[in-house]
């Protein structure tokens, strides 16, 4: 009994790594020409503002990616 419970339970932890791996073989090549989105849930020239494109120009300088810093204020934060 033993043996077929530490069977399930490999298994069990198993079977979602397995899943998980094949969306990945969906996606497409990686970077891409589109510039990526970064969406700022507060007004602009504050401080999260401020600091969303000092991160986003250190990303776009080391992936060599553009970066798009999308301020949409509102909601509670909630959109962010």
């Amino acid at each position: 009994m033993t043996r077929r419970r530490n069977f399930t339970v490999t298994l069990a932890l198993a079977a979602p790594l397995l899943l998980a791996a094949g969306g990945a073989c969906a996606q497409p090549a990686w970077p891409t020409d589109k510039p990526i989105t970064m969406i700022v849930p507060f007004g602009a020239g504050g401080p999260a503002d401020i600091y969303a494109r000092a991160v986003g120009q250190q990303l776009s300088d080391s992936l060599k990616q553009p970066f798009v810093i999308e301020n949409k204020p509102g909601a509670g934060a909630v959109i962010g």
